[in-house]
C-alpha cells in the first residue's frame, strides 16, 4: 500500500468513527494486529485491558471514574489511548453510575411497565422521540433534571395522571386547554 493510500485508508476510517485503526478489503473492515495511530500515525496501537481512570463533567459536576479492567487501543510508540464503541459504553455506563442516573435498560423497562410506545412517554416528558431513543440506547446520557421528571413519571401515579396518562394501551396525552 502506498502512503497516499494508507492516508486515504485512514482518513476513510476516522471518517466512519473508526479512529483511523482499521484496513479495508473487499469492503469490509478488518482489525489488523496494529492499528495506524491517530497521534503519531504508526502502526503501534494494539488492544489491552488495563485500569483507565478518567474525570467527565456532567451537569456541571466533575466524577472521576476508575474502570479496573477496560479494553482499549493503546499506543506501543507514543502512549496514546483510544477507545472504540464498547470501551465507551462502558465509560457511559461508569457516568450514569457514579451520577445516580437511570440506565438505559431502566428507561426502556419503565416505559414497557406502563404499556407506552416511545412516542408516547416522549410526548409526555416534553422531550424529542430521537432524545428519548439515544437514551434508550446508551447513547446519550440524560441531564439530572430529564432524570429526576422520567423517575418521577415512572414512580408517582398522581404525576402521569396530572400529565393526562391513562392506563390504557392507546394512551395518548391530553391535550392542554386553552386559558
Amino acid at each position: 500500500m502506498t502512503p497516499e493510500e494508507e492516508h486515504d485508508l485512514v482518513y476513510k476510517a476516522s471518517r466512519s468513527g473508526l479512529g483511523g485503526c482499521c484496513e479495508w478489503q473487499n469492503d469490509r473492515i478488518l482489525e489488523s494486529d496494529k492499528w495506524i495511530c491517530g497521534t503519531c500515525g504508526k502502526r503501534a496501537m494494539s488492544a489491552v485491558e488495563r485500569a483507565y481512570e478518567t474525570t467527565i463533567e456532567h451537569d456541571g459536576v466533575e466524577y472521576k471514574l476508575s474502570l479496573p479492567a477496560l479494553r482499549v487501543h493503546e499506543c506501543s510508540s507514543c502512549g496514546a489511548v483510544t477507545l472504540d464503541d464498547d470501551a465507551n459504553r462502558e465509560v457511559s455506563d461508569a457516568l450514569r453510575s457514579a451520577a445516580g442516573l437511570l440506565s438505559p435498560t431502566q428507561i426502556r423497562d419503565g416505559q414497557e411497565a406502563l404499556g407506552l410506545s416511545q412516542k408516547q412517554l416522549a410526548d409526555f416528558l416534553k422531550v424529542g422521540e430521537h432524545t428519548l431513543a439515544r437514551w434508550e440506547k446508551g447513547v446519550q446520557i440524560q441531564q439530572m433534571a430529564h432524570d429526576m421528571l422520567v423517575r418521577a413519571f415512572f414512580d408517582l401515579p398522581a404525576l402521569r395522571e396530572y400529565l393526562g396518562w391513562m392506563p390504557v394501551a392507546s394512551a395518548q396525552p391530553r391535550k392542554a386547554q386553552a386559558g
